[in-house]
């Protein structure tokens, strides 16, 4: 065997190492779970990155309408994350004023979107759940409850 051929060998497994370690990564996931809005329009959504991502996953999680809304899907909200590999995080995510009237007829079960990418590639790769999200019952600021008086 040349020299040529072993540089050839070497590239391509190189370069088939590389393709591997990308198709492996399968993105960040959101569980199927419950959620409640606070009065200051925040929720916490679980969002997990899987322990095959080289490093920790970093990227987006959008919370957009699963059905259309006069024609158009809504987005409710979003979040930057950057979650370590093989844990689970809530992700914080502020939602719009119209997501807030909409929680005040009752829950709405939005798309949770997380598109993630991990320390080896660069290009994203985006995982979809459906979510249920609800108004936060009672005071949610730490106020004592009741009357003072």
């Amino acid at each position: 065997m040349g020299r040529a051929t072993l540089s050839a060998v070497a590239v391509a497994l190189a370069t088939s190492a590389a393709t591997a370690a990308a198709a492996g990564f399968s993105g960040a996931t959101v569980p199927r779970q419950n959620d409640t809005v606070n009065s200051n329009r925040v929720t916490k959504v679980k969002v997990t990155c899987p322990t095959a991502a080289s490093g920790s996953c970093a990227g987006k999680l959008t919370l957009k309408t699963s059905n259309k809304v006069h024609g158009h899907t809504l987005t409710l909200g979003s979040s930057n994350f950057t979650i370590a590999s093989g844990q689970t995080q809530p992700v914080k995510v502020k939602v719009s004023k119209t997501t807030w009237n909409m929680l005040k007829h009752g829950k709405i079960k939005p798309n949770a979107i997380a598109s993630s990418h991990d320390g080896s590639t660069t290009s994203n790769v985006a995982n979809k759940t459906k979510i249920t999200l609800k108004k936060a019952s009672g005071n949610t600021q730490g106020a004592p409850q009741g009357s003072l008086y």
